[in-house]
């Protein structure tokens, strides 16, 4: 996506976030998208990911009257290059298993000055066709070798929970709940703070999110 319509859309929905205006609402026309994910995925990834879709259909069944969110099946892809594939009209969930130099320009741009001197890592890249996710951000490092594949499966599904509603317009929500927890579309997340969460994961907060920004049939 071109740089400067993605700040305007920032921008824009950012607003509708604050003042809440149904003049900000886009069209529901815009749903549902279709998606596949690349053929690196285990199945146990994929069920996650499903699983995070799935999340959003309920929603979108809810209060759109609809699923949102359809699977395509698997990608083949032969590496990943943003300059061909962000742009190439495919809607794909891509497993970057290596850090690269992608990667680095999105720490550079989105981590250094914001979280410096932090072990802050990006953990997945939502745009409006693909979605990237740094699955060696996500998985067990050595110093963390206590996690079991069931807590990785568990963290895998919320980080792809928070990167599909990227994917469908939703940005960032800088505050928590009432009761303090931090909606699925807050800009931070860890295995430790989402290990005590149980799914589905999104919250009021997340739902108000999605009525600012589509047409929805009701008032969450």
């Amino acid at each position: 996506m071109d740089r400067f319509f993605s700040r305007l859309v920032i921008l824009f929905v950012s607003a509708c976030l604050l003042i809440s205006l149904s003049s900000c609402q886009m069209l529901a026309e815009d749903l549902p998208k279709d998606f596949m994910i690349d053929d690196t995925f285990s199945e146990a990834q994929e069920q996650a990911i499903l699983n995070a879709a799935e999340e959003w259909n309920q929603i979108g069944r809810e209060y759109l009257g609809y699923d949102i969110i359809i699977y395509r099946g698997r990608y083949a892809k032969d590496g990943f290059s943003p300059m061909e594939n962000l742009d190439d009209g495919n809607n794909v969930v891509y497993n970057v298993d290596e850090r690269d130099e992608w990667y680095d320009y999105l720490y550079s741009t989105y981590i250094t000055g914001k979280y410096e001197g932090t072990d802050a890592s990006i953990l997945g890249f939502g745009v409006q066709e693909d979605i990237l996710l740094f699955d060696f951000s996500i998985a067990p490092s050595v110093d963390d070798e206590s996690r079991t594949q069931a807590e990785y499966l568990h963290f895998l599904y919320y980080v792809v929970v928070h990167e599909f509603g990227h994917w469908i317009a939703l940005q960032h929500i800088n505050f928590l709940n009432s009761n303090d927890e931090p909606p699925v579309m807050y800009p931070e997340g860890s295995p430790k703070d989402v290990a005590g969460q149980t799914s589905p994961f999104l919250t009021k907060l997340d739902i108000k999110a999605f009525c600012a920004v589509y047409d929805c049939i009701k008032q969450p």
